[in-house]
């Protein structure tokens, strides 16, 4: 009798879970994900047009949290994690560290026990030997931009390349883009995997058009600091292309003709 009690059991879990699978909403939801570890939070699987011809699918993560720390919103990994928060800004987070690179010349930041995310997006690439020296040895260092500078990092600390045409990124709206193009790869050329993420209250194309709309802003405040708009002081055309990240750099590898 028991063991036709717990047969029936079974076949009774083994059923409701395959009609929750085919309803509606689970389609989009992975409840099972809670199941098993507490420690990952519940997403769903959501698919959007970032441009034409370039879809993109991604985990949606709800939290109220401003700053929600990666466990609670991704659970315990040693991949590194590269975010884009809604106003515009790149950084890094890899275990314990974090690293937040600035614009025109500001100090990049690396705290070392901050596992804590913005709001946004976040990319987790499938890459766990990070060297945690080398982002350290980014802080206090200056930088153009804070995708330029995460650009850097990824390539010292982790051997990792955003492939496309651009050498270097100014904003992470183009960095974004380019990694749902043409995705990353390591020194080789090879690809390395990734999973994209949205974490917040909103989605992904809600962040994808403020993060646009920031980008295009401090493009605008650049031009004005450096003399191009509105204050009658004359730059060298290479001065802006340095600034606007145009010029090739080692920070990103070109693919090569055959990738």
């Amino acid at each position: 009798m028991n063991a036709l009690r717990k047969t029936i059991t079974l076949w009774s879990l083994a059923l409701s879970g395959l009609l929750s699978i085919l309803s509606p909403q689970a389609l989009a939801t992975r409840t099972c994900e809670n199941v098993f570890n507490d420690k990952v939070a519940e997403f769903q699987y959501r698919r959007t047009d970032v441009a034409p011809k370039v879809t993109v699918d991604y985990r949606y993560v709800y939290t109220e949290s401003r700053e929600p720390f990666v466990a609670d919103v991704i659970g315990k990994t040693d991949d590194l994690l590269l975010g884009i928060a809604p106003f515009g800004h790149a950084y890094l987070v890899s275990g314990s560290v974090r690293l937040d690179g600035n614009v025109l010349g500001f100090k990049t930041t690396v705290n070392e026990h901050m596992a804590e995310l913005e709001t946004g997006i976040v990319i987790r690439i499938k890459k766990a030997d990070i060297s945690k020296a080398a982002l350290v040895k980014f802080d206090n260092t200056r930088g153009i931009s804070c995708g330029k500078t995460t650009c850097e990092a990824m390539a010292k600390a982790g051997d990792l390349y955003i492939a496309g045409e651009h050498s270097t990124f100014y904003s992470p709206h183009e960095m974004i883009m380019a990694i749902f193009k043409n995705g990353i790869r390591d020194g080789a050329g090879n690809k390395v995997p990734f999973d994209v993420y949205y974490v917040g209250k909103f989605d992904l194309p809600n962040t994808m058009r403020r993060v646009h709309e920031s980008s295009e802003r401090i493009k605008k405040e650049v031009s004005v600091k450096y003399g191009m708009i509105g204050t009658g002081v004359t730059v060298t055309t290479a001065t802006l292309l340095y600034v606007l990240g145009v010029f090739d750099d080692d920070s990103v590898k070109k693919p090569t003709p055959n990738q």
